[in-house]
């Protein structure tokens, strides 16, 4: 995840990373926030009245039934799997629940990581299948982003309390203190 600073905001809105699809906007001006979420989705989306090519989910109504994005996800990642021929899709969906599979949204598990190894190694006809290194955790796990414990029980996430701790560094820090440092570092 990259944290754009204030001014940094304006060149992303008018030519967004394709390398970076999600994007997350806040700010204490609503109105400025839904210009630039506007931009964004005119620049990623033909038709925004597509059903199909647009949801638009608030963030009450994520709180309030946070396993409609759960199963919208779902659906995501099963089509993933057809589409490449792999089970990368189906592992997060059977493992999320027991153990982490990803330490952050782009920094997967040693499990996870192997598996889309395996995924390569098909897709280019390799014999022998890489496997990840056994730092994997201590290299792409510095950082864990926590997951708030009312989400993980409303998910059925058996792996998380309320007193989970997070790697964030060097340091094992709550859910809370997370977001906290967060807030207090990007705003």
């Amino acid at each position: 995840m990259v944290a754009l600073k204030a001014g940094e905001v304006d060149a992303y809105v008018a030519r967004p990373d394709p390398a970076r699809p999600i994007a997350l906007l806040h700010g204490p001006d609503a109105g400025l926030v839904s210009e630039r979420a506007e931009a964004l989705i005119r620049s990623a989306v033909d038709d925004i009245n597509d059903p199909f090519a647009l949801v638009r989910l608030s963030g009450d109504e994520l709180a309030a039934d946070p396993v409609r994005l759960h199963n919208f996800e779902s659906r995501r990642l099963a089509a993933m799997d057809r589409r490449h021929d792999t089970t990368v899709g189906a592992h997060v969906l059977e493992a999320f629940t027991k153990r982490r599979v990803f330490h952050t949204t782009g920094h997967p598990t040693r499990e996870t990581f192997e598996l889309l190894l395996q995924g390569l190694d098909k897709k280019l006809g390799l014999t022998s299948l890489a496997r990840g290194s056994a730092r994997i955790d201590e290299s792409f796990g510095h950082i864990q982003v926590p997951i708030h414990p009312l989400i993980a029980q409303r998910l059925g996430v058996h792996w998380i309390e309320p007193a989970t701790l997070y790697r964030f560094d060097s340091r094992q820090v709550s859910w809370e203190t997370y977001v906290r440092e967060y807030i207090r570092e990007f705003g």
